[in-house]
């Protein structure tokens, strides 16, 4: 960390060269304001955050007042660059201790340049370790160690992630504390920018890609694959950027109709809190803080509407982004179709840094109810009634989805004991009794085999108010699990061969039999009029009925060793009799596999060439990696373990072109 004058100087200059290098705009409120929700008609505005941008000019007008920036231009700008790639045969990214990482005045005049943003975040946890972090902070470590599964807790800070595991777990969180002062950064990036404006976001990504620096994007960190961590990092953390513009009359050529412009920083709550209050419908995730306008959207997006009107990338209209080349740009069906068609399914982290999507909002229905109950095995009809009922349910996915729910279930193994439970059966556009009537032949199915069940079931005033007190926030934190997903297409549960394989084997027998839980999303990917738009979305989702997770768990101080070999038993044993009964399939991003055998047809499908064509237009460099995204194959992390691939080694590339 620079001296406390240093950082003083950065805050002193900073309006300075807020009226320097925004020419364009006046100077921004809070980063957090929403403002005020009914606006004109289309085309949406630039937020004043965005409005605030690096230029040729800006940079220009600083020459002879700041050295070194040519670091900070764009790639295709005027001023003399440095040699992007260091002296590596390997050609790795710049790693800190390495002759080219920046030095100590490079990251001051990186501070000063973007106002004072730049922050050096120690771990969460570091309190309850005496070390480079500091010393013991008792009161501190208490805190952290007891808010440790709490998404809140993550999000808030600059740089954790919600799956530890991924960024080495190098740094847990202890009731005693330790002064052995075993605590590392690990995978997590060394600097962050707290974004509150383009301009920052510009610089940060121009400055990453000039000094071959690792470049990681952050909202929440919700993403199962670890996507936001990365050893020896820069991050551009976009929390920040929570601006909410309601329009309700939005026009393009491809849409007429009421829709949202949101920051990239906005979450689930958020984003349903503004739709309620001008009655309507805008798709976020099931979680209470899913970043619902960053990497949700990006990686596709599933949601309890998607039975009804598709994918969270569906509803997008536009995107305003900083491209790798430090420009930025808006993305639409108008304007850089191919980069607006990658961003719309095609993965968060690896095009740029999105600061705003436009996305539909929907008229909200008349009538929402749900439902929920708990079968057991306990019954009369003991094991075998209770196996018998969950073949009828899951025989009749397809079905479900096609009326437009969303069932959100739990298939557990106690020791012997087996528990379904569904929390919620979600039915837009139907009232209590009429899901009452539409569900009885299940239950009386059911009854006939001796499982008697009665569901609770409820009417909502609005979506909100549904999601408030059936959907929330998921744990984080947690540092011995890791999860792995399949989509599940319709005929695996139509056809009744491919049925008593899908359900027989590779769900009942292979999962919750052999010990282990069952989550599920029964919901499609598509609407039931199978319109959608053109877009990098995985094809996977637009055929499945169901989306199901389950996930390999050790007990604290469990060897690295039995570690690697229960999560190299959840790739090659449990998820490979899933794609084994559903060849051709894939899983959802977000929530997948990060050892996922063939990613590229896994999560992007027969998608994967045309987004690798775009990828290297926009970003030949690499300027922007994630583990598992378009373009990662040709890096690889040093000293990784293939089972477990944390992001806590340096970033390299496989192959080397040859010298001309």
């Amino acid at each position: 960390m620079a001296p406390p004058s240093t950082w003083m100087r950065a805050s002193v200059l900073a309006p300075l060269l807020g009226l320097i290098l925004c020419p364009i705009a006046a100077a921004t409120g809070p980063a957090a304001d929403i403002l005020p929700l009914n606006a004109t008609d289309a085309p949406a505005e630039l937020f004043d955050t965005e409005a605030i941008q690096l230029t040729d000019e800006s940079l220009a007008s600083l020459i002879g007042s700041f050295d070194n920036l040519e670091l900070f231009d764009f790639a295709d700008g005027s001023l003399a660059k440095r040699d992007a790639n260091p002296q590596s045969n390997l050609r790795c990214k710049t790693f800190p201790g390495d002759p080219d990482w920046p030095s100590d005045f490079v990251w001051n005049l990186f501070n000063v340049l973007v106002g004072g943003a730049l922050r050096k975040p120690a771990p969460l946890a570091a309190p309850c370790y005496a070390g480079v972090f500091g010393p013991v902070n008792h009161g501190e470590c208490q805190r952290v160690a007891g808010e440790w599964t709490t998404s809140k807790l993550h999000f808030d800070h600059p740089t954790s992630i919600m799956s530890p595991l991924l960024a080495g777990n190098t740094c847990p969180p202890t009731t005693s504390p330790n002064t052995s002062g075993n605590c590392t950064l690990g995978g997590l990036p060394v600097y962050a920018v707290e974004a509150t404006n383009a301009m920052q976001i510009q610089l940060a990504v121009n400055f990453a890609r000039n000094m071959n620096l690792r470049l990681v994007v952050k909202n929440t960190g919700h993403d199962f694959g670890g996507k936001s961590a990365g050893a020896g990092a820069l991050s551009v953390w976009t929390h920040r950027l929570k601006n909410i513009q309601f329009y309700p009359n939005y026009t393009t050529p491809d849409y007429q109709g009421a829709a949202f412009k949101m920051g990239s920083g906005v979450q689930s709550r958020e984003v349903y809190e503004a739709a309620d209050q001008n009655n309507v419908i805008v798709m976020g995730g099931e979680g209470l803080t899913v970043g619902a306008m960053g990497g949700w959207t990006m990686g596709g997006g599933h949601s309890p509407f998607s039975s009804v009107w598709g994918m969270g990338a569906d509803q997008v209209l536009s995107m305003e982004i900083v491209t790798p080349d430090g420009r930025f740009v808006t993305a639409s069906r108008e304007s850089h179709s191919d980069l607006f068609w990658a961003l719309c399914g095609g993965g968060g982290g690896t095009w740029g840094v999105v600061t705003s999507v436009v996305v539909k909002a929907h008229p909200k229905p008349e009538k929402l109810s749900s439902m929920s109950f708990v079968v057991t095995s306990g019954g009369a009809g003991g094991d075998e009634a209770f196996w018998a009922a969950m073949r009828l349910y899951f025989k009749q996915l397809p079905d479900f989805t096609d009326k437009g729910y969303y069932q959100y279930f739990f298939l557990f193994n106690f020791g012997g004991s087996y528990m379904f439970m569904m929390a919620p059966w979600f039915a837009p556009n139907m009232d209590r009794d009429e899901l009452i009537a539409d569900t009885q032949h299940l239950f009386d199915d059911w009854a006939a085999l001796g499982v008697h069940v009665v569901p609770t079931v409820h009417e909502h005033e609005s979506f909100l108010s549904f999601w408030e007190s059936n959907l929330g926030s998921e744990t984080a934190g947690n540092p011995n699990t890791l999860t792995a997903s399949r989509l599940f297409p319709r005929e695996n549960f139509q056809d009744e061969a491919k049925f008593n394989e899908t359900w027989e084997d590779a769900l009942k027998w292979s999962i919750v039999e052999k010990g282990r839980h069952l989550l599920g999303f029964a919901v499609a990917g598509k609407p039931p009029n199978g319109v959608h738009p053109d877009n990098s979305v995985n094809p996977a989702w637009r055929n499945a009925a169901l989306h199901a997770i389950t996930a390999a768990a050790w007990d604290e101080g469990t060897s690295p060793e039995d570690q690697s070999a229960a999560a190299w038993e959840l790739t090659n044993v449990i998820t490979e009799r899933w794609r084994q009964v559903s060849p051709g399939a894939g899983a959802y991003m977000s929530e997948g596999d990060p050892a996922e055998p063939n990613f590229q047809q896994s999560f992007y499908g027969d998608k994967y060439a045309q987004l690798a064509a775009i990828k290297r237009s926009y970003d030949p460099t690499g300027t922007f990696y994630t583990h598992t995204g378009v373009g990662s194959e040709e890096w690889f992390i040093t000293g990784q373990d293939p089972n477990i691939p944390t992001q806590n080694g340096r970033l390299c590339r496989k192959c080397v072109p040859r010298a001309k």
